[in-house]
Order: structure tokens, then C-alpha cells, then sequence
């Protein structure tokens, strides 16, 4: 008997192969549990976690050559898209960070804001990440999308760049972090 309501979507199993079944996600402290591990493991030194009150976050990360990066992010679970008709697609919902920006201006258009998403459907964690810039002035409640592929190519690669939904996203697993913050700074001078 299937539940009125449930709609399931494409996920990823340990062996990176793809189901159809309900969505499960992770809630937003196991998220960001995971997020600061896994910058412990990095050669990043975390120098300073700052959990607001509002939509974000900052961290302050030290450098191999003692320089220091000033990231602020969201970091929110992937979960299907909404859509029964599109299953493969998947999401991060961004808040209206607009309001935040102007009230308490945490968010500086010369630092890096960085949109994290968080999957791990099957014990196989895996991270994507959108450029944050982007969504910050829109007035509405937002969604960086992803296709169930892409996770499935970036768990085969490790690390992938690449184009969804018209947009530049990176997929990598934890250990390739510090890969990630290479290029995402490079990117975004």
C-alpha cells in the first residue's frame, strides 16, 4: 500500500546505483556537524565558527600560509525537488538572505558566499555547492537544483564542475574539500 502524499524520488545506494524511493533528510545539525569534520580533516584550520541567528553562517578558515579566508554560507540538506513528474531533480531551498544582509550586514559582497548542499542517502555523504552571490537579492524563497546524476558522476569522480539548471555547481566528497575551496575562490575573484 503506497502512503497518499509520499513522493518518492531517484536517490543514490553505497554502490552509486539509482532507486526510486522516499527522500530521506538529514537534519541541519548532523549537516553542519559534518560540515565542520570535515574541514577539521582538511589542511584548512577552522579559526572561527560563527552560527547566526539568521538564514547563514561564517567561518573564518586559516590557509596553508597562514592566510585567512572569511566564508559565509548556507548549509542545507538535498532533498527531491517537489515535482512527481521530475524525480531526478533535486534541491537545496535558499531563505531570503536579502533582509539579513541589510540589517545586520554579515554578508560582504567582497567575502565568499557559498551555498552548501549535504546528501547522504545511503551512508555515502557527498557534498554540492552553488555560488551564494547569486541568490542573495531575490525576494522569494529560493532553490539551487541539481540532477540525481550529477551526485552519481561526482561520487564516481570525487569531484566534479559542471552546469545544472544554468548554473555553475561543484559535487565532491569530503576529502576533496580543500580542492573545492581552490577552485571556488579562484572562481569567485
Amino acid at each position: 500500500m503506497v502512503k497518499k502524499g509520499i513522493i518518492k524520488y531517484f536517490n543514490l545506494t553505497k554502490d552509486n546505483e539509482i532507486i526510486l524511493s522516499e527522500d530521506k533528510i538529514i537534519n541541519s545539525k548532523i549537516c553542519f556537524d559534518f560540515l565542520v569534520d570535515t574541514i577539521n580533516k582538511s589542511s584548512f584550520k577552522l579559526v572561527k565558527l560563527i552560527k547566526t541567528k539568521n538564514s547563514f553562517n561564517e567561518l573564518l578558515l586559516e590557509d596553508k600560509i597562514g592566510g585567512i579566508l572569511k566564508i559565509s554560507f548556507i548549509l542545507r540538506s538535498i532533498s527531491g525537488a517537489g515535482w512527481k513528474d521530475k524525480p531526478h531533480i533535486k534541491r537545496v531551498q535558499v531563505p531570503n538572505v536579502s533582509n539579513n544582509l541589510v540589517e545586520t550586514n554579515n554578508i560582504e559582497l567582497k567575502s565568499h558566499f557559498i551555498i552548501f548542499g549535504f546528501y547522504n542517502f545511503d551512508n555515502n555523504p557527498i557534498f554540492s555547492a552553488w555560488d551564494g552571490k547569486r541568490y542573495l537579492f531575490h525576494k522569494t524563497i529560493r532553490s539551487c537544483y541539481l540532477n540525481i546524476e550529477t551526485l552519481q558522476r561526482g561520487y564516481d569522480q570525487k569531484y566534479i564542475e559542471t552546469i545544472n539548471s544554468s548554473q555553475k555547481i561543484w559535487v565532491f566528497l569530503p576529502d576533496k574539500f580543500d580542492r573545492f575551496i581552490e577552485s571556488f575562490i579562484s572562481y569567485d575573484k
